[in-house]
């Protein structure tokens, strides 16, 4: 006997449970050898394979997972049946189908069905919820094959439709609907019930008669087939074994939509809808269009069509989008937009134009067009199609214009450069709390020791965090299977102690906590009522980042710590306290303590650090320190960046006037100094280097790019790149380019423009002077594949002598061989 895979699907209470675990009965009594697996979170599923409940496998702890699995893997009383119930969470708390996915990776990765040689294996999944995770035998491959039990009642026929529309979304993995099962009363129960399956288009696999040796025999805990053999139900049960192990895949059902099945149990006929083009509502619909109009889809690309056209100088390719805030110049075709893919050949359709290429598609919505990718045109086959359907817009900014391609792979800058005024300072008596799974990259206090109730001496090595007092709660699978309540109270009241009374607790809760939607609103209060406490409660781990009431509450607790550090430590002692402040080197910290000025040493605490000194000086804004320090009476400062020696001067010249002190000679540059730059600038005129922006981005590249303003003081030529985003807009790139060059100073300024990907890689090639591209991706392989050596802001350093050694390093770069350093040539 080949080896069988069937789901059994229905509405709670249809009599799923009890016809699925009599197909297992029947497989195993002929002689098959069945794994019956229970996805049905009441775990009544293998009772009356079992005579009696089994432990669920959910939330089990173990040793490796073979091992783990086979220990819930129970014997039935039924010969030739196994039995696994997936189990599920205390009732309201959890998720089930994160349960039923737990079990069916193991079964997986085990290899569980191969080894002990099932012949079938038997999924009985609860229907009245048909969301992803129960969904999971589908969905993780373990079967094609998918029966629906029902009735003719309207609810459960009303399920049953949606249960169609389920195997509809799973087609492309090669699931298919078998038929109904049907539990009937009488037969004008069994014509609705086969009206309803033509209606979808489907067939009836089987009648089951009400039949009273059915409830009996589940009082005794044993499959009906086999303790009434002979009785209405076991006939008609073995004949739909029979018809599920004959059927073989059709053409795919379509369920009814909401105002059909309305009509449907109305008897009417169904609705017809408004006049319109002739749409196509199918996979095999919309790739006949596709092949009328010389089309191939090659894939979904941020949520557009990307296709191939073939035409007769070659293959051109275009990208089909909703129209959205399609920019100027893409071509407009009902609800969608059409233009070439910046990495055709413009030149290989000859006459042709791009209306020619999507003509044949003109009658057609996006929403069809995205079904030959397997998704049905409604909004869940939308969200759950490859990827979202989304714009020509670039992502960080919805109204931005077209995608632009010289950010094709990764940006070339925005990385590296001072923390904006977004970010927010973490005191002390702060603790935050990242409610989340700890494996997941956007989390900064992962599990181990990082975690509020690990043991370091008990953990592995682990990479330190950036911030002490950011910690993870731990959430893992169990608390996805079993709930989170109890985490999340005890997390509190570790990150109320952390905080200490009068503190302040940030409680992030990231994808799967807020999946499960618990209640945090309940412990949160419990925590601030018995620590005395404020909690925040925030839905993803934005710790860092600025909103209004998170700066306001770091502002007003930190202002406190500030009003008892200056009362602890009395008037200031010392000039001046950097706070987060990376560019202070023995440079510029010797010039400062030879003029004088006393400096508070780091290490002290946090606030008493910063009422130490009658100025502290910043990075950058702060829109929660810099509150704070006003209300405290806390003089602050954010002076220029300290690169160059123009930058360098700036610096000084802030700080000494902030002071109320004229700048000394130990803040100005040594006449050495200057000699040197001056020998290096005539060094520098040889070379240029490149930096690669769009038209856009022109005005704030300075600020993006500090160091723009030191090269071109330094005296390398710079090289604009501009990627023009939209037709027409070179006169706005021009003046915009111009004002920043009169910015930057003297200096050898030019500027080229590109609107492909072919028109830039060949102004990175050229010319032989630009021997530099910054790019803050190290090892940029868009740079070294023109031959030139990428750059970033690490390599400069602050002060006077940081610029002669930054020229230093830049003129090294210019002349040392590219085929030298990257290609290995003599």
């Amino acid at each position: 006997m080949s080896r069988e895979s069937v789901v059994f699907f229905g509405k709670g209470g249809i009599g799923k449970s009890t016809v699925a675990s009599n197909f297992s009965a029947l497989l195993g009594a002929a002689g098959g050898r069945v794994l019956h697996v229970g996805c049905d979170p009441k775990m009544d599923s293998t009772l009356a394979l079992a005579g009696r409940h089994i432990p669920p496998f959910s939330g089990s702890p173990g040793p490796d997972a073979e091992t783990r699995l086979r220990g819930f893997i129970q014997p039935g009383a039924v010969k030739g049946v196994s039995c696994v119930e997936a189990g599920g969470p205390q009732a309201g708390l959890g998720c089930a189908g994160a349960g039923i996915g737990a079990l069916l990776e193991t079964v997986k990765a085990a290899g569980i069905l191969e080894k002990d040689g099932y012949t079938a294996s038997v999924f009985d999944v609860l229907g009245d919820v048909v969301c992803g995770g129960f969904a999971a035998p589908l969905r993780r491959g373990f079967a094609k094959k998918v029966v629906i039990v029902t009735s003719a009642e309207a609810l459960s026929l009303y399920s049953a439709n949606r249960l169609v529309a389920m195997t509809q979304n799973f087609a492309r993995n090669g699931v298919w609907l078998a038929g109904l099962a049907v539990n009937c009363r009488d037969d004008g129960g069994a014509e609705l019930a086969r009206a309803f399956a033509a209606a979808v288009g489907t067939r009836v696999l089987g009648i089951l008669p009400r039949d009273p040796s059915v409830p009996e025999a589940e009082r005794r805990r044993v499959p009906a087939a086999l303790y009434a053999p002979a009785s209405p139900f076991a006939a008609a049960m073995a004949g739909l074994c029979r018809a599920v192990l004959a059927a073989t895949p059709g053409k795919p059902p379509k369920a009814l939509s909401d105002a059909d099945f309305g009509a449907f149990l109305a008897g009417r006929a169904p609705i017809a809808p408004p006049s319109a083009p002739a749409a196509v509502a199918t996979r095999a619909g919309a790739a006949e269009a596709f092949r009328r109009a010389r089309l191939r889809p090659v894939g979904l690309e941020g949520g557009q069509i990307v296709c191939d056209w073939s035409v007769a100088g070659g293959t051109r390719r275009i990208v089909i989008a909703p129209a959205g805030p399609a920019a100027a110049g893409r071509l407009q075709i009902s609800d969608w937009a059409a233009c070439i893919h910046p990495s055709s050949d413009e030149s290989a359709a000859g006459s042709e134009t791009i209306k020619d290429a999507v003509a044949g598609l003109a009658g057609l919505k996006f929403s069809e067009l995205l079904e030959y990718f397997g998704g049905p045109a409604d909004f869940h086959g939308r969200m759950g199609s490859l990827a979202a359907p989304g714009n020509f817009a670039d992502s960080r900014n919805s109204s931005a214009g077209p995608r632009r391609p010289h950010m094709g792979a990764g940006l070339w800058q925005r990385f590296i450069f001072p923390r904006g005024a977004d970010g927010l300072t973490l005191p002390p008596d702060l603790a935050v709390a990242e409610h989340g799974d700890g494996e997941c990259r956007f989390c900064e206090a992962s599990g181990g020791p990082l975690g509020f109730f690990s043991s370091r001496e008990d953990s592995l090595p682990g990479l330190a965090k950036e911030s002490p007092n950011v910690f993870s709660t731990g959430f893992g699978s169990r608390e996805a299977l079993s709930g989170e309540g109890g985490l999340v109270r005890r997390s509190l009241e570790a990150a109320a102690r952390a905080a200490g009374p009068g503190g302040l607790v940030e409680f992030y809760s990231t994808c799967g906590p807020m999946l499960l939607a618990g209640d945090t609103a309940s412990a949160a209060a419990e925590a601030e009522k018995e620590f005395g406490v404020k909690v925040r409660l925030e839905n993803y781990n934005s710790y860092g980042e600025y909103s209004a009431a998170k700066a306001a509450a770091r502002a007003s607790l930190m202002a406190a710590g500030l009003a008892r550090g200056r009362k602890k430590c009395g008037r200031p002692s010392f000039d001046l306290a950097f706070h987060g402040y990376s560019h202070l080197n023995e440079s510029l910290s010797g010039a400062l303590t030879a003029a004088g000025v006393k400096v508070s040493p780091a290490g002290t605490g946090f606030y008493e650090h910063l009422v130490s000194a009658r100025l502290v000086v910043l990075q950058a804004p702060d829109a929660a320190l810099c509150p704070a320090l006003d209300k405290a009476g806390v003089k602050w400062l954010v002076p220029p960046a300290p690169f160059g020696f123009g930058g360098t001067k700036s610096w000084f010249k802030a700080l000494f006037k902030a002071l109320g002190r004229v700048v000394p000679p130990s803040a100005r540059p040594r006449s050495a100094q200057v000699k040197q730059r001056l020998e290096l600038a005539a060094q520098a005129g040889r070379f240029s280097a490149g930096f690669v922006t769009g038209s856009s981005e022109i005005e704030g590249l300075s600020e993006h790019i500090p160091c723009l303003r030191q090269m071109a003081e330094a005296g390398f030529g710079l090289r604009l790149l501009v990627h023009l985003e939209k037709p027409g807009g070179k006169a706005a790139a021009v003046k915009a380019a111009a004002l920043l060059f009169g910015r930057l100073g003297a200096g050898s300024f030019k500027t080229a423009y590109f609107s492909t990907q072919e028109e830039l890689e060949e102004l990175l090639a050229t010319p032989a002077a630009m021997r530099l591209v910054y790019s803050d991706i190290r090892r940029d392989p868009r740079v070294l594949a023109a031959g030139k050596t990428p750059f970033s802001a690490r390599l400069f350093e602050p002060g006077y002598d940081g610029a002669l050694e930054s020229a230093r390093r830049l003129l090294r770069l210019c002349d040392w061989d590219f085929s030298r350093r990257y290609l290995g040539g003599a």
